[in-house]
This record gives C-alpha cells, sequence and structure tokens, in this order.
C-alpha cells in the first residue's frame, strides 16, 4: 500500500489548495509533512493568515505571495497608524455634503442646505501609487432646481449618482430622488425610472417653495435598494425603501406604530437597522419592494438601551455601518484592491446620541458587534407549510453589555465614513485658542489585533488594548447602571493635523480641511 510519503508533493499540494483555514489546521496536526508542505506554500499561509486575522479572501489578480505580504503589512500598518503614502488632493469648498466609496471622494458646493453644487468626484491614491489613479471629474446639477440638492450617495460599482432634490411647489410629493451615472452625469441605463417622487404632501397645508432641508435625514444604496429617510408634513421622519432598478413605482414605507425614527443603516439589501427616539434599535428584514405580490418589512427585533430618568429625553440620534455593500471589487475606479474584506457579519455598527433636559446635555456613543441584530434576523420557527418569524425584544441588559462598548461626553465624529469595518475613527481636539490642532484616534474591534495586549508607543504613536470593561455606574441621566464589555485596540497619532472632520475607508484615511486659507479646498489623504 502506497503511504503518503510516496504520493508526488505536486498533488498533494494540488489537493491542499481546495482546503479552507480549519481544514489545514487538522491536516497540521495529522502529519509532520502537512506541516512542512503547509510551511512552504505562500497559498496555504495566506489562506491559515487570512481566517487569523478575521477577515475572508477576496480574488485578485495577484500572486499568492504578494497577497501575503500585503496582509501583513496591512495589519501591522493599522496597528501603529503607519501609513506608506500621505498626500495632498484639491477638491471643491465645503463639505456640507460628501460621501465616499469604492475609492472615490464626492462632494458638492455649498455653504449651507440645500447646496447648489458643482459637484466634485476625486479618485483616492490607491496603496502603491503616486497619485490619484485617475483625473477627478465634475457634475453640474442639469435640472432646474431652485431649491438645490439635499442629499447624494455614490455607489462606483454599479456606476450611480443618487440624488435628492425637493420636488417642484406645484407637485403632490415633497421629494424627488434622482438616478443618475457618475461617471457622465445622465439618465442611469439600469433605471427605468430615473426620477421618483416620494412622500406624498399632505393637503390643505402651506408649503413653501424653499427650504426644508432640515427635514431630510438620509440616503443610503445597497445593491438594488436605495433607502431614503425624511420627515414628512406632521414632523414624522418616515423611511423609504425602493428597487431602483425595477420599473414598478411601489415603494416599502417603514411605519410602525410604536417607533418614532430618527436614523437608520442597512445592514444588507434586506435587512435594515431604525434608530428610535424612544431609546431603542428595532430590526427589520423586507422583501424586494418590486416583488409581486409585495410585502410589508417585518420586525424582527427590538432591543432597548438603558432606561432614562424621568426628566431626561432623548433628542438626536446617529448610526452607521460601512462598507453598505461588499459586492464592489476593489479596483473599481482606484478602489483598494486588497486581497481580503471584513466579513459582512463582524462589521460594527457606530451608534451616536445626544440626551437633554431643561439646561443640560450629554453626548453618548456605543460600538456595537451586529450578532444579536443579524440572530434576529435568522430564527425562525416552523409551521405546517410555512415558518412564523418570531419578533425579538431584548432589554439593555441582555443584549448590550456583551456586544457593546459605551463611551461618554467624547467630541466624537458623527460623520457617515467614521466607522469601517472593525474599526471606528476620531478626532482628539487639542492646541490653544489661537492655534488649534487635532490628533486621530482609530480604535479596532478585531479580536485578532488584542493577541498583543502590552502598551507600545514611540515618536509617532501610542497604543493599548482594553479587555476590561467599562463601567458609569453612577449617570445622572440613566436609571441603571452601565457596563460595557467589548474589547477593542486603542491607537493615537503624536502628530496633529488641522481638520474639520476626519473619514476613513479599509485603505485610507481622509482628513477634511478646516477653514484655514490655505487649508480649505485640500484633502489630506494618509494611505495604508
Amino acid at each position: 500500500m502506497a503511504s503518503l510519503a510516496t504520493v508526488p508533493e505536486e498533488i498533494v499540494c494540488g489537493i491542499l489548495k481546495y482546503l479552507n483555514a480549519e481544514d489545514l489546521l487538522n491536516c497540521i496536526e495529522t502529519c509532520r509533512r502537512f506541516w512542512d508542505l503547509i510551511k512552504s506554500s505562500s497559498r496555504s499561509q495566506f489562506t491559515l493568515e487570512v481566517a487569523k486575522h478575521n477577515f475572508v479572501p477576496v480574488d485578485v489578480d495577484l500572486p499568492y505571495l504578494a497577497r501575503l505580504n500585503r496582509l501583513r503589512g496591512y495589519v501591522d500598518n493599522w496597528k501603529r497608524l503607519r501609513w506608506h503614502k500621505q498626500h495632498a488632493v484639491q477638491t471643491i469648498e465645503s463639505h456640507i455634503l460628501y460621501d465616499i466609496a469604492g475609492g472615490i471622494y464626492a462632494n458638492g458646493s455649498g455653504r449651507e442646505l440645500p447646496i447648489p453644487g458643482p459637484f466634485r468626484f476625486i479618485p483616492l491614491p490607491r496603496p502603491g501609487s503616486s497619485s490619484t489613479s485617475s483625473a477627478p471629474w465634475t457634475h453640474n446639477w442639469p435640472f432646474d432646481s431652485d431649491d438645490g440638492i439635499a442629499d447624494f450617495c455614490i455607489d462606483p460599482c454599479q456606476d450611480l449618482w443618487a440624488v435628492v432634490t425637493r420636488a417642484p411647489i406645484e407637485s403632490e410629493y415633497l421629494y424627488h430622488l434622482n438616478l443618475r451615472t457618475l461617471s457622465t452625469n445622465v439618465q442611469h441605463p439600469d433605471a427605468p425610472v430615473s426620477v421618483r417622487p416620494w412622500l406624498v404632501k399632505t393637503p390643505n397645508l402651506p408649503h413653501v417653495a424653499v427650504g426644508g432641508f432640515t427635514n431630510f435625514g438620509k440616503i443610503q444604496v445597497c445593491q438594488n435598494i436605495v433607502a431614503a429617510l425624511a420627515c414628512d408634513d406632521f414632523g414624522v421622519f418616515r423611511v423609504h425603501i425602493w428597487n431602483w432598478k425595477s420599473d414598478t413605482d411601489r415603494v416599502l414605507n417603514l411605519d410602525h406604530e410604536h417607533i418614532i425614527a430618527s436614523d437608520f443603516c442597512l445592514l444588507s439589501s434586506s435587512i435594515i437597522l431604525v434608530t428610535d427616539l424612544h431609546g431603542l434599535l428595532s430590526v427589520f428584514t423586507f422583501m424586494d419592494p418590486a416583488a409581486n405580490p409585495p410585502s410589508a418589512p417585518v420586525n424582527r427585533g427590538i432591543f432597548l438601551l438603558p432606561q432614562l430618568n424621568e426628566d431626561w429625553s432623548f433628542v438626536d440620534f446617529f448610526i452607521s455601518c460601512n462598507p453598505v455593500c461588499d459586492t464592489c471589487p476593489g479596483s473599481f475606479h482606484g478602489g483598494s484592491a486588497l486581497p481580503f474584506r471584513v466579513p459582512s457579519e463582524n462589521r460594527v455598527i457606530s451608534c451616536s446620541f445626544t440626551v437633554w433636559r431643561p439646561g443640560k446635555l450629554r453626548l453618548h456613543s456605543i460600538v456595537i458587534r451586529p450578532k444579536p441584530f443579524l440572530d434576529a434576523c435568522a430564527s425562525s420557527i416552523p409551521l405546517g407549510d410555512s415558518v412564523m418569524l418570531p419578533k425579538t425584544s431584548c432589554r439593555w441588559q441582555d443584549w448590550g453589555p456583551s456586544n457593546s462598548r459605551w463611551f461618554m461626553d467624547e467630541e466624537t465624529s458623527t460623520g457617515l465614513h467614521a466607522v469601517h469595518g472593525y474599526r471606528t475613527v476620531r478626532r482628539i481636539l487639542g492646541g490653544t485658542a489661537f492655534i488649534r490642532s487635532t490628533r486621530i484616534m482609530v480604535r479596532d474591534f478585531n479580536p485578532a489585533v488584542l493577541r498583543d495586549t502590552g502598551k507600545e508607543s514611540d515618536g509617532k504613536f501610542s497604543t493599548r488594548v482594553i479587555l476590561e470593561p467599562s463601567a458609569f455606574p453612577e449617570v445622572a441621566e440613566f436609571s441603571e447602571r452601565i457596563e460595557t464589555c467589548l474589547p477593542y485596540r486603542e491607537t493615537t497619532m503624536r502628530q496633529a493635523f488641522k481638520m474639520e472632520d476626519v473619514l476613513m475607508d479599509d485603505t485610507r484615511i481622509v482628513i477634511l480641511p478646516t477653514e484655514d486659507p490655505e487649508l480649505r479646498n485640500t484633502l489630506q489623504i494618509l494611505v495604508f
């Protein structure tokens, strides 16, 4: 009988390439020869190390040795906030409205909402490049729109620029959703209806031709789904969901008698998480809005925050999770081209809110892992030939402490892109009343970065690992003790920057300029 030792090495290696990380580890425990072969195979090493760092592989046109080296350098550089290159890129003034996706930064010109434009689209520098991958371009808004633009988002994977404007004064609707091409600013060829009116006006109420954009909340795109939050004539925020590639005008309204929506984020093309001014997070599943027959969104879980004391109220919420969708190839429009990514189900959620009582405001922020929300959506109970979809209801103490980390009174970024994958980024204010300088802090909630628990610092950075729970036993606004346990690594740059805000994606930190005349039209980009 032939033994493993007699099998040609090429055949064994050919078999090993089909194994996942768990199978490779089992092989290592089984046979010394397997261990020697796996150690000598960059493909097998890459498979093991991607799993070790809690990523999943992405198919890119790179040799496996290059993928392995990119992974090792990437992990080490983010751990110490050690960037490869720092770039300065010119943009147009004003960053009231902006977005970053697929390696493109977009912003519109205007001092206050609504903004008239024009809009600038900048392919950001990539790792290993000396400049932007292609020239920036500018779009002017092609229609008559006295009110300007309320909000927009981009999806370079689909060449999509989704723009919200107020509908004309004579329209029966409040808003228009415009679906344009990102590259050429024409009607998107995949959008059978390129202008979709929404939010019906209430008859016999006065409507003005300008203003009102303080009542628009957010717009997001995930594959063929567009979701938007806006306020109706009665001051109630409503979430609407479309299939923008469908020719139907059907819209899903996320109406629920017990929910006062304040913000939302798409966790996938069929799951949406909504924040509520009662102090709760609600997760819904929904079918394709174009499906026939239509199906209303289903509330699959309600997750309560700690109970406020009687004289306090929630007045504002912000929630974000990025990237919204991970189907975009990394190389599109100068994207990251990383040979790995964060699994969709592991991306952390940033939730910031303000609580108020007369004469007092307190800021709170929570970083949450999405597992309890996704678990609620995955549960079902067989019921004859069908299934019942149960709704989870959880008190804070049952879900919050083990799945989150709570921070208080931090002047932190509340931008849509202050969170990406496992990481969050924030500004730490410093300097004097005359010279304002700001440092950058990154918190990484990837369990893989917690193995080395020692503090580390040099002239450029300091880093520490926080494993112990954070407890706030006496918080005036809450009636219960707050303790959270989600561990993380915190790294702070010692270098100071002048900045208005800071954003991030998987390979870049983007620093938005202040009103300093020398910097106000210049993005600073740190590439990792």
